[in-house]
C-alpha cells in the first residue's frame, strides 16, 4: 500500500466458524468457535497446519444476526455459556473450545439460534469476569514479583508501557501476588478513577472478598467505599486479612499539608506505611519538584511507577535495565504481525498503525516558496516556526498573525494536504487538534466556523471552561470535570453530525477514548515527548462502524504535524530513549529508528514538495536542515539561532551590557543603537514564570480582603434547598453563587484598575468566577445531601428502635448524636466551599499576575532576541570573508581580526565569547550555577555548514543558469554596504555595452569599481569580456587571467569586504593574482575630494588610466552623536569619478534630480544642467532596487559620457507622459503657485515672550528661540491656552499634540507680524505621505483670520476674503496640481518653494476663467482644457491621481 495516501478505513466481513481435531484424542467432543475477517479455510490451517493435524470444518457463517447487527466470536462465546455449553481452556491459553460431547451438530444449531436471535434477551453477569492475563502482562507481573523479592534496592520498579497494554488489570494481578494489606495508587489523571475502579469491580472484588477500592476523589462519589466506611469495615469484618485499595489524585496529595500543600487532609495517607505504592503517569506532568516533596512524604516498601512514555525517568536513568519491564508500540504491533493463530483471535488485530504526516508551516503561509531571496522580504516567519507564538492572540482574542492562519487553513484544505477535496477530506470525518492555549482554541474556533471548507464540520471547543490558570496541555489534561463536560460534547457532536473537528490544548489527550477519531493535528510546540505521543496516541483506538450494510474497520490512524524539525526530533526520542539504555551510536540510533518505521511510517515533503516516505537517516537529518536552510534563507537574522534566552534574568548577567552594544534588528533593518530594557519577572530555575505562593496570596488579600462568608448563611441555604424540586434547587444554588459573587463586587474593581484590564475583561473574569462557585456549591451539595441522608437513615433506624424499647434516654442520645453529627457535616460543608472559592478567587489573581509576568519577560526576551539578531546578521559576511569547512560555532572567531570584529558586531571578541559561551555565577544561597550561552549550537553549526554549501553550489559565476548568488544569502551590513543587486548590475553593464557596442571585444579597456561592496560589477564585466575576447584569447584560462589582471579593477573599503570580494572574484581561479583588488578608503578621498589626484598612487602605477567607472558609492557619511545627521557624500564621488573617466554609471539616490534632499542645491543645478549626463533608469520606490531601504525620492542609474551630448535634463520628470504635460503647462506666460507659499517657519516669536517669561529661557536652544517649533505646546506650555483668556489681545496657533491637531491661545504681542496672520488662507501639513505620486494631501483647511501655526505646518496665500481661500482650497485638492506636484515632490516634505514650483498659479477671485463654484472633478475638467491636456494625458492624470473630493 502507497503509505502517502491517507485512507483510514478497510471494509471489512468477519465470518464466525467451528471445527474440530478427529485425530487428537484429548480434543474429542470440543468444538473450536472462533471468527476471522479472511478465508476461513485459510484461517483455520494457519491454526493446525504447523501441527500436519487434518481439522473437520463443522461451519462457517457471517458473522451478522438477523437484525443486521454485526458480532465477534466471544459473543458467541457468552451465549452458549449460557446455554450450559462448558468452556475448555487447553494450555492456558488456547481459551475457544466448548464441549458439546457428542452433539458436535449442536454446536452449529446454537450458532444459528444466536444468529437468528432466537433467545430470550437474557445477559451473562458482566459484573463478574475472570481473566487470563495476555503473554506480555504475564511478564510484567513476573519480572516486577522477581525483582521484589529479590529485595535489591532501590525498591522501585517501571513499567513502560504504551497505552492499552492492561495496565489496571495487570497492576491488580500483581498486588494479589504480592499478598499487600495496604496499597496506594497515585495517578496525575483523576479521569481515569473509573477506569481502576471499574476493573476492581469486575475482575478482582468477587473473588477477593477481603479487598476494598477506598477513595474519595469525586470521580467516585458513591461508587467506592470512604475511609470512614473502610475503617468501620475493618472493625467488623471476619476477614483474617483485610485489604484496601486507596486510590487517591496528586493533586489532592501536593494540595495535602502534610505533602507541602496548603489544606489539612489526607492525614491518613501520612500516617500509613504502605506495602505498595502505585504511580500511575504521575512524573511526567508539570511541577515535577513538588510531586518528589509529596511522594518523599509516603512511607512505603515498595512502588511502582506507570508509564506509557517516561522519557524524563529513563532520561535521568532512575531506573536500571532490571528494574523496567518494556511494552512499546513496536512490540504491540510486532505482536499484531507475529500473533500465534493457533491460540485464538488475535487480540491486537483491531489496532490501528499509526502513521505520520509531517508538512512545514513555513512553507504553507509564504506566498511563494523560493529556495532563496526571501531576504529581500520584510516579512521575518521565524513565528512559524514556533507554532505556540504562529497561534499567539491579542488581547481582543484575534490571532496576532490572523492573515497566516486564515493562509494555512487555506492551503489545510486544498493541494496534497490532508482536508484538500480531490484528496482525503471525506476520509477524515472526526478529527482532533491540538492547540497551544485556551484563547488560540477559541480564536481558531471562530476561523473554522466562517471558513468555506470547515463551516461544514461541527466543531467543538474542548478547552478551558471556568476559571483556568496553567492554559498549557498539562494542567488542562488533568481538569477532571472539564474533561468530563468536554466528553459528553464530543460525544454528542460525533452523534448529532457527519464531521466534527474537536479543539483542545490538553483536555481529552489522556484517558479517554474517542473511537471515531481518525487523525490528530499537533498545532502546538509540545517539546516533551511523552506528552507528544500520549497526544497523538488519541486516534489509535480501535473503531468499526457499518454504513450501506458493509462494516468497515480502522486500519490506520494519523498524526499531522506541522513542525518536522521538533517532530522528527521527538520521534528520534521515541524510537530510541523509550527503553532504558538508550542508544549511544548513530548506526545504533538509525536501527531503532527502521525498526519504528516498519510500523509506524513518517510521511514528509521531499525538496520539491512532494510527500514521501522517509527513511532512518532522514529522521536524523531533516530536522537541522530544515532549521538550518531557514536560517541561510533569511540571512541568518533568525531567531532559530538563540537559546537559553532567559539567562539574561541570571545572576549578574554580562549579556545585557554587551548586548547593550549592538544594534538591534527589525524585519530586516537595523535600527539606533538602544538599551535592552530588562524586566523583573518572577521565574524559576528554568527560567519559566512561576509566582511565589505569598506573592498571590498577598495580591489576592490587598484586592479582595478577607473571603469567608458566613457559614450558617451558606449551609441554610443550601440545605433549605436540598428538600425541594431539582428545579427550585438549581436556582437557589444560581442564587447563592450569584450573592458570594456579588459580594467581590469591591474585588473586582480593584483588580480592574491594578491590571488595567477593560469592562469586557473584568465581566468575563467575573463571570467565569461565578460558573466556577456554582459548580463547586453544586458539587460539594450532592455530597453534603448524601452524607446527611446517610447518617439521617440510621438515625431513623435508631429512634424507631429507641421509640419500640421507649427508651426516652436512649431516644435523646441518638437524637443529639444526630444533631451534632449533621452540624459537623454541615460545618464542614461551609468550610469546603470556603477553601474552594478562595482557591478561585486566588487563581483569577494568579492568572492576572502570570500574565503580566509572562509580558515582562517576552518584552525583554523579545528585545535580547532583536539585539542578538543585530549580531546575527554579521554572520553570513563573516563566513564570507573568513569561513572554512573547519568553521564551528566554538572558533567562529578565529580568522576575524579584533578590529574588523568590532567595527562589523559592535561588541568585541572576549564580549562575544561570553554571549556565547555563558557564566557561571554563585546565588544568595552560595551555590555554583550555570548559565549557558545564548546560541542554539546545534542550528548554529548546521547553519554555516549550509551557508558554505550555498557559497560552493553558486560559486561559478560564468554559470548564466543559477538565478540567485550568494549574495542573496548576506545582508547589508553598513548603510554604505548594501549589496546591489545582480539584476541592477547586469541592467547597468548591459547599458554600458548598448551605449559602447564592441567595449567588451577591446582588450585595452580598463574598468574600475572604486567602491567594491561584493564584485559582482566585476564579475558581470569580466563574463562579458571573456565573451567578446574568445577571438583574440581562445585559451579561456588565458583569457580569464588577461582579464582580471589587465583589465578590471577594485577599490574595497574594508578588510571583510576586501576578502568577501576576493573570494567571490578568485574562487577557483588560483592561476591568477588578485593584485587589481585593493584595500582602500576611498571615501575619506572622495569626502577631502582627492580621489583623482590620488587613484594613480592607490594601484600603484602612474600610467594607469580608467574607460570606465562604473559602481554603486557610498551614500553617506554617518552622523556622529545622538541627533547629527548622516551628510551624503555620494556627489563627491561622481564628481571625483567624473574627473578619472570619460564613461561613468553610477547607481545613487535620485534626490538631486529634483533639486531635493541634502545635496547642495548648485550641484543638483549643475547635474540637470549637464549635457553630457542622462538618467537611464529611474524607481521611485527604492525597496524595489535595495530590498528593506527606504531611500526618500528613489533610485537613479545615470550615465555620463563626456563625448557624447545627451542634452541637459532640465527638469527631470520619470513618467513620459508628465514630460508632455509639463511642457504644456511650463509655456512662457507660466507664473509658479509658489508665489502664495509661507514656509513652516515663517511664523515666529518676538522678544516679548522671555522679557515677560524669563524663566522659559533654556527651554528650547538659542538659536530655536524665534521658532514656534513642531513640539512648542509641549516645551512652552505656559504661555498657551485652551480657550481665550478674557481682557487679552490673543490670537489662536494650529499644531499637534499627541498625534492631533489642536488650537491653543497666545497673546498676539508674543507672535511677530505676519502677512497672512490677519488674512484667510490656507494651511496644509509640511511633510506628507512618501513622495509617492498621486498621493493625497493630509486635510488642507481654511486658516481663519488670526491664526497661525506652528513649524508641523505651511501656508498658501493672504486673502482679504473667505471665498479666494476657499477656491485656493479647491484648486490644491485637484488633480491636476497634485500632478504638478509629484513632478517635483518625491519625498514627504512639502514645504520648499521648489516642490511647488511646478504649479501655475490661477486667478482665485470670481473674475476668474476657472469656474470655483463648481465641484473639484469639474474643476479639473476645466484645467485640463486650459492647458490643451489630450485624452491620454487626461487619462493619465485621472488613473494615477486619487480623488480628493
Amino acid at each position: 500500500m502507497d503509505k502517502t495516501v491517507i485512507k483510514p478505513f478497510e471494509e471489512i466481513k468477519y465470518k464466525v466458524y467451528g471445527y474440530t481435531l478427529p485425530e487428537v484424542p484429548n480434543h474429542n467432543g470440543y468444538v473450536k468457535i472462533g471468527d476471522t475477517t479472511r478465508e476461513v479455510v485459510t484461517r483455520i490451517f494457519e491454526q493446525v497446519g504447523t501441527a500436519g493435524l487434518n481439522p473437520k470444518i463443522l461451519f462457517e457463517k457471517v458473522a451478522r444476526k438477523s437484525d443486521g447487527e454485526w458480532f465477534r466470536d466471544k459473543d458467541l462465546h457468552r451465549f452458549l455459556i449460557l446455554n450450559g455449553i462448558e468452556k475448555k481452556d487447553f494450555n492456558s491459553r488456547a481459551d475457544e473450545w466448548f464441549y458439546f460431547n457428542g452433539t458436535l451438530e449442536k454446536a452449529e444449531e446454537l450458532t444459528n439460534k444466536f444468529i437468528n436471535r432466537d433467545y430470550d434477551e437474557i445477559q451473562i453477569d458482566d459484573k463478574r469476569s475472570d481473566y487470563v492475563l495476555r503473554n506480555e502482562q504475564q511478564q510484567a507481573v513476573e519480572k516486577t514479583y522477581e525483582y521484589y523479592q529479590s529485595n535489591q534496592e532501590p525498591k522501585e520498579f517501571l513499567w513502560n508501557a504504551k497505552p492499552r497494554f492492561g495496565k489496571t488489570l495487570t497492576t491488580y494481578d500483581f498486588i494479589r501476588n504480592l499478598n499487600a494489606k495496604n496499597v496506594l495508587i497515585v495517578t496525575n489523571r483523576p479521569a481515569i478513577a473509573n477506569s481502576w475502579f471499574d476493573d476492581f469491580q469486575k475482575f478482582i472484588a468477587w473473588q477477593e472478598p477481603q479487598m476494598k477500592f477506598v477513595s474519595e476523589t469525586d470521580a467516585l462519589n458513591g461508587k467506592a467505599m470512604t475511609r470512614d466506611q473502610y475503617l468501620e469495615f475493618i472493625d467488623t469484618t471476619s476477614h483474617a486479612n483485610p485489604t484496601q485499595i486507596a486510590f487517591i489524585s496528586l493533586q489532592d496529595l501536593k494540595g495535602a499539608e502534610f505533602a507541602g500543600g496548603m489544606y489539612k487532609k489526607l492525614e491518613w495517607v501520612a500516617g500509613l506505611n504502605w506495602d505498595l505504592l502505585v504511580i500511575d503517569e504521575a512524573h511526567e506532568g508539570i511541577d515535577t519538584r513538588r510531586t518528589d516533596i509529596a511522594f518523599n512524604q509516603l512511607k512505603r516498601d515498595f512502588t511502582l511507577h506507570l508509564s506509557g512514555t517516561p522519557f524524563k525517568a529513563l532520561a535521568k536513568g532512575d531506573f536500571s535495565e532490571e528494574q523496567i519491564f518494556n511494552w512499546s508500540y513496536v512490540d504491540e504491533q510486532e505482536a499484531k504481525e507475529n500473533w500465534d493463530s493457533t491460540i485464538g483471535s488475535n487480540p491486537y488485530e483491531s489496532l490501528p498503525t499509526l502513521n505520520l504526516f509531517t508538512y512545514q508551516m513555513s512553507k504553507m503561509i509564504e506566498d511563494e516558496v523560493s529556495a532563496g531571496l526571501t531576504i529581500e522580504e520584510e516579512k521575518n516567519v521565524d513565528y512559524a516556526f514556533d507554532l505556540n507564538e504562529f497561534f499567539r492572540v491579542k488581547e481582543n482574542g484575534r490571532f496576532e498573525y490572523e492573515e497566516s492562519v486564515v493562509r494555512f487553513l487555506d492551503n489545510l484544505s486544498s493541494g496534497k494536504f490532508p482536508f484538500s477535496e480531490s484528496q482525503y477530506r471525506n476520509e477524515l470525518n472526526h478529527t482532533f487538534w491540538l492547540l497551544p492555549r485556551v484563547n488560540s482554541a477559541k480564536a481558531l474556533e471562530k476561523l473554522l466556523n466562517s471558513h468555506p471548507t470547515f463551516k461544514d464540520y461541527k466543531v467543538v471547543l474542548a478547552a478551558g471552561d471556568g476559571v483556568s490558570l496553567h492554559e498549557g496541555i498539562e494542567s488542562e489534561a488533568l481538569d477532571l470535570k472539564e474533561n468530563t463536560k468536554s466528553y459528553d460534547k464530543v460525544r454528542n457532536a460525533i452523534r448529532n453530525y457527519d464531521k466534527t473537528i474537536t479543539l483542545s490544548v490538553g483536555q481529552l489527550t489522556t484517558g479517554v477514548t474517542i473511537p471515531e477519531w481518525t487523525a490528530v493535528l499537533m498545532l502546538n510546540n509540545i517539546e516533551s515527548p511523552s506528552l507528544y505521543f500520549q497526544a497523538a496516541f488519541r486516534s489509535q483506538n480501535p473503531y468499526e462502524f457499518e454504513k450501506d450494510g458493509k462494516l468497515y474497520r480502522k486500519e490506520n490512524a494519523y498524526i499531522f504535524d506541522f513542525s518536522p524539525d521538533r517532530t522528527l526530533r521527538l520521534y528520534d526520542e521515541f524510537a530510541n530513549n523509550l527503553s532504558s539504555g538508550s542508544s549511544k551510536t548513530s548506526e545504533e540510533r538509525k536501527r531503532k529508528i527502521k525498526k519504528l518505521l516498519n510500523f509506524f511510517p513518517v510521511i514528509a515533503e521531499d525538496e520539491e514538495g512532494t510527500m514521501h516516505e522517509i527513511d532512518a537517516s532522514e529522521v536524523l537529518t531533516i530536522p537541522t536542515r530544515i532549521t538550518s536552510r531557514e536560517v541561510v534563507k533569511r540571512g541568518f537574522m533568525s531567531n532559530l539561532l538563540f537559546a537559553n534566552i532567559s539567562g539574561i534574568f541570571s545572576g549578574d548577567s554580562p549579556f545585557k551590557e554587551i548586548l547593550d552594544k549592538i544594534p538591534p534588528e527589525k524585519n530586516k533593518r537595523l535600527e539606533k543603537r538602544r538599551e535592552v530594557s530588562i524586566t523583573d519577572p518572577h521565574l524559576n530555575d528554568d527560567g519559566e514564570v512561576e509566582i511565589p505562593k505569598e506573592v498571590v496570596l498577598g495580591k489576592s488579600n490587598e484586592l479582595f480582603g478577607e473571603k469567608i462568608y458566613s457559614s450558617i448563611e451558606v449551609v441554610d441555604e443550601v440545605v433549605s434547598s436540598l428538600e425541594e424540586v431539582e428545579e427550585k434547587q438549581k436556582e437557589s444554588i444560581r442564587k447563592l453563587a450569584k450573592d458570594i459573587t456579588a459580594s467581590f463586587s469591591d474585588g473586582f474593581n480593584n483588580l480592574k484598575d491594578s491590571f488595567k484590564l477593560n469592562k469586557g475583561q473584568t465581566e468575563k473574569l467575573r463571570d467565569s468566577v461565578n460558573n466556577s462557585i456554582e459548580d463547586i456549591i453544586t458539587e460539594k451539595s450532592l455530597t453534603l445531601s448524601n452524607q446527611v441522608k446517610e447518617i439521617k437513615e440510621e438515625y431513623e433506624k435508631k429512634k424507631q428502635e429507641a421509640e419500640k424499647r421507649k427508651d426516652e434516654t436512649e431516644l435523646k442520645v441518638v437524637t443529639q448524636q444526630y444533631e451534632e453529627e449533621k452540624q459537623k457535616i454541615e460545618e464542614s460543608f461551609a468550610d469546603e466551599i470556603n477553601m474552594e472559592v478562595e482557591n478561585t478567587i486566588n487563581t483569577v489573581v494568579e492568572e492576572q499576575i502570570e500574565k503580566v509576568e509572562e509580558k515582562k519577560k517576552k518584552t525583554t526576551e523579545d528585545d535580547v532576541r532583536d539585539h542578538l539578531r543585530g549580531f546575527a546578521r554579521t554572520i553570513p559576511a563573516f563566513l564570507m570573508a573568513y569561513g572554512d569547512d573547519q568553521t564551528r560555532l566554538e572558533n567562529f572567531e578565529k580568522n576575524i581580526d579584533e578590529a574588523t570584529f568590532e567595527d562589523l558586531t559592535s561588541i568585541t571578541i572576549e564580549e562575544f565569547k561570553k554571549l556565547r559561551d555563558g557564566f557561571e555565577y554563585e546565588d544568595d544561597k552560595g551555590n555554583r550555577k550555570v548559565v549557558h550561552g545564548l546560541f542554539n549550537e546545534v542550528v548554529f553549526n548546521a547553519s554555516i555548514q549550509e551557508f558554505l554549501d550555498t557559497k560552493k553550489r553558486l560559486a561559478n559565476y560564468f554559470d548564466d543558469s543559477l538565478e540567485e548568488d550568494i549574495f542573496d544569502y548576506i545582508p547589508p551590513q553598513k548603510t554604505n554596504q548594501i549589496f546591489t543587486p545582480k539584476r541592477v548590475v547586469k541592467k547597468m553593464v548591459d547599458k554600458l555595452e548598448e551605449e559602447e557596442p564592441g567595449i567588451f571585444s577591446d582588450k585595452t579597456k580598463k574598468f574600475a569599481d572604486l567602491y567594491v561592496k561584493s564584485g559582482l560589477y566585476i564579475t558581470e564585466i569580466v563574463k562579458k569580456l571573456n565573451e567578446g575576447l574568445k577571438e583574440q584569447i581562445p585559451n579561456q584560462k588565458e583569457r580569464i587571467k588577461w582579464i582580471l589582471e589587465n583589465q578590471v579593477y577594485a577599490c574595497a573599503p574594508s578588510d571583510i569586504i576586501y576578502n568577501i570580494a576576493k573570494n567571490f572574484i578568485f574562487t577557483e581561479l588560483d592561476y591568477v593574482s588578485p593584485k587589481n583588488l585593493i584595500l582602500a578608503d576611498t571615501v575619506h578621498l572622495a569626502n577631502k575630494e582627492v580621489l583623482a589626484s590620488n587613484i594613480n598612487k592607490i594601484f600603484g602605477d602612474d600610467n594607469l588610466k580608467f574607460d570606465v567607472i562604473i559602481g554603486n558609492p557610498p551614500y553617506q557619511n554617518e552622523g556622529i552623536g545622538e541627533v547629527a545627521r548622516d551628510e551624503p557624500i555620494y556627489h563627491k564621488f561622481m564628481e571625483e569619478s567624473y574627473k578619472i573617466a570619460d564613461i561613468v554609471s553610477f547607481v545613487t539616490p535620485a534626490r538631486f534630480l529634483f533639486n531635493a534632499g541634502q545635496t547642495p542645491k548648485k550641484w543638483n543645478e549643475k547635474m540637470l544642467s549637464d549635457e553630457h549626463l542622462k538618467v537611464v533608469y529611474y524607481e521611485q520606490n527604492s525597496a524595489k532596487v535595495f530590498p528593506n531601504t527606504d531611500i526618500k525620492g528613489g533610485i537613479a542609474i545615470t550615465y555620463r559620457d563626456t563625448n557624447k551630448n545627451f542634452g541637459a535634463i532640465g527638469t527631470f520628470t520619470h513618467l513620459e507622459e508628465l514630460n508632455t504635460i509639463l511642457s504644456k503647462v511650463l509655456d512662457n506666460e507660466f507664473k509658479s503657485f509658489n508665489e502664495l507659499l509661507y514656509g513652516k517657519s515663517s511664523y515666529k516669536f518676538t522678544p516679548k515672550i522671555y522679557e515677560e517669561n524669563p524663566e522659559l529661557r533654556g527651554r528650547v536652544s538659542v538659536n530655536e528661540e524665534k521658532s514656534i517649533g513642531s513640539n512648542i505646546f509641549d516645551k512652552l506650555p505656559e504661555i498657551f491656552y485652551d480657550v481665550k483668556q478674557q481682557n487679552r489681545d490673543q490670537i489662536q496657533i494650529l499644531g499637534r499634540k499627541s498625534g492631533t491637531r489642536i488650537f491653543k491661545w497666545i497673546n498676539k504681542n508674543y507672535v511677530e507680524n505676519h502677512p497672512n496672520l490677519d488674512k484667510y488662507k490656507v494651511i496644509l501639513p509640511a511633510t506628507n505621505g512618501t513622495g509617492t505620486f498621486g498621493e493625497t494631501l493630509s486635510t488642507p483647511i481654511i486658516g481663519e483670520p488670526f491664526i497661525g501655526y506652528t513649524q508641523t505646518f505651511i501656508s498658501f496665500g493672504a486673502f482679504d476674503n473667505r471665498l479666494e481661500a476657499e477656491n485656493v482650497l479647491k484648486y490644491i485638492k485637484t488633480k491636476f496640481v497634485r500632478a504638478m506636484l509629484g513632478t517635483m515632490k518625491v519625498t514627504q516634505h512639502n514645504q520648499t518653494k521648489e516642490v511647488w514650483k511646478n504649479i501655475p498659479i490661477q486667478d482665485f477671485t470670481t473674475k476668474s476663467q476657472i469656474n470655483w463654484s463648481k465641484s473639484i472633478t469639474e474643476i479639473d475638467q476645466q484645467l485640463y482644457k486650459k492647458y490643451n491636456l489630450n485624452e491620454n494625458e487626461i487619462r493619465f492624470i485621472e488613473e494615477n491621481v486619487k480623488g480628493m473630493e
